[in-house]
């Protein structure tokens, strides 16, 4: 977790004047079978030091829709790459390769 946070930071430090936005969705607190303290997206993006949106998923609908489109692998982190026009551009589990997330983004017309 802490290398792929500190890689969608950097990324998002070098790629949000362009317009791309990442967000990381939270599922879980890393703790089997507990509900996920709303507070927890918070303590995340404090413990890595995010400056993009950290969301909460507690129901599983929206995973459920990306998972339906192919875009969510069931892992952690989940990063969603959303372009200039706010369009979901991609999605990642794990850490964002920066050559991937760059070429997707802005090769879109």
């Amino acid at each position: 977790c802490n290398q792929a946070a500190a890689a969608a930071e950097a990324q998002w430090e070098d790629q949000r004047l362009d317009g791309v936005l990442f967000v990381h969705v939270i599922v879980d607190d890393n703790v089997q079978d507990l509900t996920v303290d709303p507070s927890f997206p918070a303590s995340w993006a404090d413990t890595y030091g995010l400056d993009f949106p950290v969301l909460l998923e507690d129901d599983g609908s929206t995973l459920n829709g990306f998972a339906e489109a192919g875009l969510y692998q069931d892992a952690l982190p989940f990063t969603v790459l959303l372009d200039p026009q706010m369009r979901v551009d991609s999605s990642y589990t794990g850490a964002v390769d920066d050559a991937i997330a760059r070429a997707t983004v802005l090769t879109e017309p």
